[in-house]
């Protein structure tokens, strides 16, 4: 599946240079498996005595919870050793920032959000704060209501909270009445509308 590449190849793109087929197939095998709906098109193709160069579109979903789209397009030109008759260097160049390829990550492909993984990230890729807390309100809910239970306990039974941690105690109890009321709020405003 390698064979046309030399074991020592150099692979470079805009964020990471290495050399070896082996770490080659690590990198892709760790990506390609949690990519969905791949396209790829190669539309152009370039030979030169010692290179060949593409030229390529390419987009796929990504398995995670908000299932961001990454898209981009540019090319690879693959330099080949005539001593050898293998690729020896493998070098792609995108035709997009590579900031805004990383942007893509925190961007859900869903139009409209379903999930609160969805809702925080699209919050998060638009900058919106309001959205990134009514999209992590729950969680906050449910992580800081055992938290304040357990506190609760300790002051009914002794008195005190939890020994040496009063100030986290406070944040639970805060991050509990304002992950309710955004809760509360969020019901109100799906059920009566505004």
């Amino acid at each position: 599946e390698m064979e046309a590449y030399a074991p020592d190849c150099v692979y470079a793109d805009p964020f990471v240079s290495f050399s070896g087929t082996n770490r080659f197939k690590e990198n892709v095998g760790n990506l390609g498996g949690m990519m969905r709906d791949i396209k790829l098109d190669v539309y152009d193709w370039q030979e030169a005595e010692q290179e060949v160069l593409t030229k390529w579109r390419f987009s796929c979903i990504l398995d995670l919870p908000w299932k961001p789209q990454l898209a981009a397009a540019g090319s690879t030109t693959h330099v080949i050793d005539p001593e050898i008759g293998k690729v020896v260097k493998h070098i792609e160049a995108w035709d997009v920032e590579p900031k805004k390829v990383v942007a893509q990550l925190f961007k859900p492909s869903a139009k409209i959000p379903t999930t609160a993984a969805e809702t925080f990230f699209f919050a998060l890729s638009d900058g919106d704060v309001k959205g990134m807390w009514f999209g992590l309100s729950l969680l906050v809910f449910k992580i800081s209501l055992p938290i304040t239970m357990v506190s609760l306990m300790f002051k009914l039974f002794t008195g005190d909270g939890l020994p040496g941690l009063s100030g986290f105690e406070t944040v639970a109890y805060i991050a509990l009445v304002s992950s309710a009321i955004t809760e509360v709020a969020k019901f109100v405003d799906g059920t009566f509308g505004k």
